[in-house]
This record gives structure tokens, sequence and C-alpha cells, in this order.
């Protein structure tokens, strides 16, 4: 990205991806490296931004820098970000994973299911989808699970979700579950 920014300084879109993939760097980072890391993205973010006040993508990098804890701030940037840029994908499906993770499961099926509705051929948002639609005590979950499985049969994430799924239905909703994983059931061939 660096080197996208360097032969075109005055696109907001390779600011905004430097900022996000540098962000997102500085995750996995030693301490050390994080520091600059964070750093170089907030500078970039900022370049972006007044570049483009519209660049979603700004707004999603700065809620990856937010501190973990902070989930108001996350959701602050988050949703500046979608009312510049609603479309983003990202930008709904990192929302409905943050509110999932504060509780607000209700608000966060709604933000999947849009993201999913943009991204349809997301194996991740459609796995985040199945996973937020078991609170529903409907089959609706595994039903996208099951069609996940059959776009995507080699993707780890599907075949993870997928496990969980049939744990939750069949011990803690089996009359909701599929007739084949009740326990006196064999599966289908």
């Amino acid at each position: 990205m660096r080197q996208v920014v360097a032969r075109a300084p005055d696109i907001s879109l390779g600011y905004s991806g430097l900022a996000l993939s540098s962000a997102q760097l500085a995750q996995f980072s030693t301490a050390e490296e994080a520091v600059g890391l964070r750093a170089d993205a907030r500078k970039a973010a900022a370049r972006a931004l007044e570049l483009d006040p519209r660049s979603g993508e700004a707004y999603l990098a700065q809620a990856v820098l937010a501190p973990p804890h902070d989930v108001v701030e996350q959701e602050t940037l988050y949703r500046r970000g979608l009312a510049v840029e609603p479309e983003s994908r990202r930008l709904n499906s990192n929302l409905a994973a943050l509110l999932d993770d504060v509780g607000r499961t209700a608000e966060a099926l709604a933000q999947q299911q849009r993201s999913v509705m943009l991204d349809s051929l997301s194996p991740r948002k459609n796995t985040g989808l199945a996973a937020l639609q078991r609170l529903r005590k409907s089959c609706r979950g595994y039903a996208t699970i099951e069609r996940a499985a059959k776009l995507w049969p080699a993707n780890t994430n599907v075949w993870m979700t997928r496990v969980y799924l049939l744990a939750i239905f069949s011990v803690i909703q089996t009359k909701h579950a599929p007739s084949w994983i009740q326990p006196d059931k064999p599966p289908p061939d």
C-alpha cells in the first residue's frame, strides 16, 4: 500500500487501504512494532479523510485502532463510516460483530443481514449470519449454514460454524432441529 500511496499521493483510497492494513497488522505485531504501525495508520486515515471525507474505509481503520474496551468509540466510528458509505460490506459486518459482542443481538442480526445482502458470496458474512440466527429459536441459522456449506464446501469457517450450530440445535433446540440431527435418527446419506 505504501507503493500505491507513493505513486498516487492524492487518492484517498490508497491512504485508507494503508490505514486499514497497518491497523490490522498492528494487532498481530510485537508491542514495539505495533506503536509505529498504529501511528502510521492514524496518519494515513486522517489523510484519507482529508482527501475524501466520504471514505468509509478510513472510519473502519479508525475503529480498528480504537482501544478494544472502548466499544462506544468503535460503534461511533463504524456509524460515522456507514453515514458516508452505507453500502460498505465491511463496516456493516464489523458493526454487527461489535453489537453481538456487547449483547445487542437483535441489532446485530439486522446489521449482519444487511452485510450479507451487500456481499452474499462471502463465507465469513454468511457464517456470521447463521451464528446470529441461532438466537431466533428456529432452523433459519442451520438452513443458512447448510446453504453456505454447498457454496463453500472446503471453507474452514463454514465447517466450524456448522459444527457449532449442530451442537446448539441438537442439545438446546432439538424440537426445532432438522430430523436427521435428532438423537434417535441417523444422518442422511
